[in-house]
């Protein structure tokens, strides 16, 4: 993945960028393999979801494969294990400035690290305040800046739901990647700026780290419809909201069926 450095407002952090300003392409080794993978993952996905309707009694259809049809728009529900497109929600009142209510956004995770971008913790900045390059930002001057996470937060990156050959698919219909793509889809109008959120920085675990930490109950893991991270990712689940991190953070953990539940063991919601 190419992603552009920022060159002022932010804390510099160490990276694995090269002299280019961009980062190391095994940084995001899972997104790179996920088109390979990608199309039997989302059907799994799905899969399991109405599977998991249907022991709910959400799905009444004996037949899986109708369920299937009936969980396919605004699934979410929680899971056991961490893994690559799900969803990391805070589960501690107090986590910090970076992650208090975080929506996270798990874009690889294997057996020697984990890595994902924080949804909905804006920064007050737009891309024009951050000292990059006008032939870089283009058409995202004026676009707000989210902080992805506390690792290399110089970097920027981006997400959203067009394919193009610079971006790599996440799970179905999101992808990660592609700036100058972007630029030049909102310069012909065939995107508009609003499609693409731009992030500073991104959530770093080491190996055994982000299982570590949803044992001892920092957080709860959620698999989501492609439509309900798309809508997250574009800030778009809730229209008229005053703190939008928290309702953003609120609206999926009412849609996974997990609030008023930050007390409760993990094993009476996750399968």
């Amino acid at each position: 993945m190419s992603c552009a450095r920022l060159s002022t407002c932010l804390r510099p952090a160490a990276s694995a960028a090269g002299s280019d300003g961009y980062e190391s392409p095994n940084l995001w080794k899972g997104a790179r393999d996920a088109d390979q993978a990608g199309q039997a993952s989302s059907d799994w996905r799905a899969f399991r979801a109405a599977l998991v309707a249907q022991e709910a009694g959400v799905a009444a259809a004996a037949d899986v494969r109708e369920a299937k049809r009936g969980a396919a728009e605004g699934w979410v529900h929680p899971i056991s294990l961490p893994e690559r497109g799900c969803l990391l929600l805070a589960r501690q009142p107090d986590m910090g400035p970076a992650f208090t209510d975080a929506v996270i956004f798990l874009l690889e995770h294997d057996a020697t690290s984990s890595a994902g971008l924080v949804l909905n913790v804006p920064l007050g900045l737009r891309l024009r305040d951050v000292g990059l390059q006008d032939e870089v930002a283009g058409k995202f001057r004026q676009q707000a800046l989210y902080r992805g996470g506390p690792v290399s937060d110089s970097h920027l990156h981006i997400l959203h739901g067009h394919p193009m050959p610079e971006a790599y698919e996440i799970i179905d219909g999101v992808y990660m990647g592609g700036l100058a793509q972007a630029n030049a889809l909102v310069l012909t109008g065939q995107a508009a700026p609003e499609d693409f959120k731009l992030l500073a920085g991104y959530a770093g675990w080491g190996s055994g780290q982000l299982e570590a930490e949803v044992k001892q109950g920092s957080w709860w893991l959620v698999a989501a419809a492609p439509s309900v991270i798309s809508a997250a990712v574009r800030g778009s689940l809730l229209k008229d909201v005053g703190d939008k991190r928290r309702s953003i953070w609120q609206d999926i953990m009412l849609r996974a069926g997990l609030a008023g539940s930050a007390t409760q063991p993990y094993s009476d919601y996750a399968p």
